[in-house]
């Protein structure tokens, strides 16, 4: 494990326990083991604040505080974390208003598994090299 691996933190924040795991087994192949978890908004800004994590995967659909006012609070706290929106909808409103509210990218949770640990993986290939580059060796 690299010093970058090492010193980088994944906040994931879902409801559905079996995704949790999934995401950390794809994210964890890319060498982020330290992967700290929510399955609410609420419990999402807490460890966002207690942690400092240098990337977070959000669902948009969760009970209590949902995905997109968690967004919100997260980008009040900092802009500068990149922000990976989950999301099983097709409402266009819905995509648009995280984007007004600072997400950065989407993932789509409704397609093939395979699809979606490749896709993550090239986001996280292309938004931090140093730390992938360090896992390929």
């Amino acid at each position: 494990m690299s010093d970058e691996s090492a010193n980088f933190t994944a906040l994931l924040v879902d409801d559905e326990h079996y995704f949790r795991r999934f995401i950390t087994q794809a994210i964890g192949k890319l060498g982020i083991t330290n992967i700290v978890q929510a399955s609410d908004g609420t419990e999402a800004v807490t460890q966002f604040k207690a942690t400092s994590p240098n990337m977070v995967i959000l669902d948009i659909n969760m009970p209590n505080k949902d995905g997109l006012e968690t967004l919100r609070d997260l980008r009040k706290l900092s802009d500068e974390v990149p922000i990976f929106m989950l999301t099983s909808t097709s409402d266009e409103y819905i995509v648009e208003q995280c984007v007004v509210d600072g997400a950065d990218f989407f993932l789509r949770k409704d397609v093939p598994a395979n699809e979606l640990s490749a896709q993550l993986g090239e986001l996280i290939a292309e938004n931090f090299p140093d730390l992938t580059a360090a896992t390929q060796v």
